[in-house]
């Protein structure tokens, strides 16, 4: 199950980073006086918290890039459904292909294996999370629309959902989401006459961005519409 995290030492120097931007001014003066893990313990019911759900992702690359940029924006977990797979196979070796991409980052990113992702989702609502699903949808609203300040109630933790290369999300984890987002597509290959989008044929293409890479967009989007990091 599981995984992992870094040393002491690393985690201190990222809450740290994180206590000067929400708790400024007085987060220096009381991490001075306070207890590192009392402080820690105090600043986790304050600091944003953001975790990814991955449903049926099949590629290792895309898996590992995920991760790496989940390192990158400090995400707090990364729960791995269905097929996805983990940084290491059943005999806990390290799996080349996947930390080739990842580069160390599912050393520092806690993660853990879920065989149902809607149970997953479910429990998650009722802890308080917001559930956005990343995913091209009659529903979805364009992901630079979604500000974090004030949006939603739930706003102590923020849960991205991110699907299968082909097929996506399916309803079944859809109708878990507090919003649907999506990265506009304007590109000649959708805008182009034979596109399937225009003839309605039942075929998929490419009309959307890799898995990875759209997770990169709407993440970095998210972490900067932070009320905490607008005035940086």
């Amino acid at each position: 199950m599981g995984s992992t995290s870094t040393s002491s030492e690393f985690h201190w120097e990222a809450e740290a980073v994180k206590a000067k931007y929400i708790l400024w001014p007085v987060g220096r003066a009381l991490a001075r006086f306070v207890p590192q893990a009392l402080f820690l313990f105090a600043i986790s019911f304050i600091i944003f918290r953001m975790i990814v759900v991955l449903h049926n992702i099949r590629s290792l690359h895309n898996a590992g890039s995920i991760f790496r940029t989940a390192d990158a924006v400090g995400i707090e977990k990364i729960y791995l459904c269905g097929i996805t797979p983990a940084p290491i196979d059943r005999f806990d070796t390290p799996r080349g292909q996947f930390v080739k991409v990842s580069l160390g980052a599912e050393k520092n990113v806690v993660w853990e294996k879920v065989s149902s992702a809607p149970a997953l989702l479910k429990k998650l609502k009722k802890d308080g999370y917001t559930i956005f699903a990343i995913e091209q949808d009659k529903h979805a609203v364009p992901y630079y629309g979604v500000k974090l300040k004030g949006t939603f109630p739930r706003e102590s933790g923020i849960a991205l959902v991110l699907g299968n290369e082909i097929k996506g999300l399916p309803s079944s984890i859809l109708r878990h989401a507090d919003k649907i987002l999506e990265i506009p597509m304007v590109g000649k290959m959708v805008r182009h006459a034979d596109h399937p989008k225009h003839l309605r044929r039942e075929i998929r293409t490419k009309e959307s961005l890799n898995v990875g890479v759209a997770f990169g967009v709407v993440v970095f989007h998210l972490i900067n519409s932070r009320p905490v990091t607008r005035d940086l």
